[in-house]
């Protein structure tokens, strides 16, 4: 899930995205193109991510061409490679800090 704050309007936006995680890297196929509304904003604002029930801030992304991202790609697990290959661009996002909020509870044992 990808928190965005809008361009021109200031509203919060929550988009639901499938990316592949490596490392601190997320990997977002384009599927619809570089004109997104949620990739304008996070590349004017920046953002945050939920995943895995944990918040990250993240800076802008960077657009990588598929032509030239065999690298980026061998790094994926084969389902995700296969899913990646049907855009013609990526989003690279390094994700930052993780913040509080969300993310599983932990429970604090008995003294």
């Amino acid at each position: 899930m990808i928190l965005h704050r809008g361009r021109r309007s200031g509203r919060d936006y929550r988009t639901p995205l499938f990316a592949f995680r490596r490392d601190r890297t997320l990997v977002i196929a384009l599927l619809y193109g570089h004109e997104s509304d949620w990739l304008r904003n996070l590349q004017a604002d920046g953002g945050h991510v939920v995943r895995g029930g944990r918040t990250f801030a993240v800076g802008p992304p960077e657009i990588v061409d598929a032509s030239a991202s065999d690298q980026l790609l061998a790094q994926l697990s084969p389902p995700a490679r296969a899913y990646c290959r049907l855009a013609e661009e990526f989003a690279r996002v390094e994700l930052g800090e993780q913040l509080p909020g969300f993310g599983p509870r932990r429970v604090s044992e008995p003294g």
